[in-house]
């Protein structure tokens, strides 16, 4: 790599693009002899693995999505190795332990499907397993490629949005809220709480048309236990989303007027916390 002084950019040594330093955490004075940018040291690795775990039945020589996959999911575990060997949270261990686990349950379950790139998937499974007791920090670094902050954050969300998780998201997105309309009330009260785990991570699940109109419909449940769930998921979404909170404002004051008592305080506490935080709030003459 080689530094510019004046705005201090790094050069990539195979594509020669260049980078700002405080973007790829490179300083002036740790610029190493040679860089490969993020997207370069992922065509690397992807052709140096091709070697290694290429099947040996003169199988296609272009490699599928599922190859590719294979070789991001290595540059989240070497991420992971780095990350439990320097940390002493015992979370981090468990999240490279997950890693492997479900890489192992995927490439079983692709090898028996029987549709397979041209990796050989047992031999990955094979090193895939073998990487179960860590490395030290100190061999990771030396026998694996690194990425920037940037990208292992775009390694992580490529290996997620493959997942066999996140394929069925929609089906059990369909399911909880299939599950607010059940005939036990205590079912449609778990199924609120848990949606409102997901919302918390993804808000702008609310805007969904059918998500709002059955969160709509719980505000009316025959059950205060129901309503006051379906009360206290709005209030996580508007108070997440100021300016979205227009849409709900209507049945969170009708709400106040709930013969539940538990009920009415939720819905004072999420207009009071809304005026808090934004005092120039559009409803508030109105609430």
């Amino acid at each position: 790599g080689r530094g510019n002084l004046d705005t201090f950019m790094v050069d990539c040594d195979r594509c020669h693009s260049w980078f700002h330093g405080s973007c790829i955490g490179i300083t002036k004075d740790t610029v190493p002899d040679m860089w490969f940018c993020d997207d370069c040291t992922l065509q690397t690795a992807i052709l140096d693995q091709a070697k290694v775990f290429a099947r040996s039945n003169g199988g296609s020589k272009v490699l599928s999505t599922k190859d590719h996959n294979n070789v991001l999911r290595q540059f989240l575990l070497s991420y992971l190795s780095r990350t439990a060997e320097s940390s002493s949270l015992p979370h981090a261990d468990k999240a490279r332990e997950f890693l492997i686990a479900t890489w192992v349950k995927y490439l079983t379950l692709e090898n028996n499907s029987g549709k397979q790139g041209t990796f050989d998937l047992n031999l990955v499974r094979s090193h895939v397993v073998a990487q179960w007791s860590p490395l030290s920090v100190e061999q990771n670094n030396r026998s694996k490629s690194s990425l920037t902050n940037d990208g292992n954050q775009r390694i992580m969300s490529a290996v997620v949005a493959s997942s066999e998780l996140s394929a069925s998201f929609p089906r059990l997105l369909g399911v909880l809220l299939k599950l607010m309309g059940d005939k036990i009330a205590s079912l449609r009260k778990l199924s609120l709480k848990a949606f409102l785990q997901v919302v918390n991570v993804d808000p702008t699940l609310m805007a969904q048309p059918s998500v709002r109109k059955e969160v709509s419909r719980c505000f009316h449940d025959g059950a205060i236990s129901v309503r006051e769930a379906a009360v206290s998921l709005v209030g996580d979404y508007v108070l997440q989303s100021p300016n979205l909170a227009a849409a709900f404002h209507a049945p969170l004051l009708e709400r106040m007027t709930d013969n539940g008592i538990s009920v009415r305080k939720r819905a004072v506490k999420i207009f009071r916390d809304i005026l808090l935080s934004n005092p120039s709030y559009g409803g508030r003459a109105t609430a």
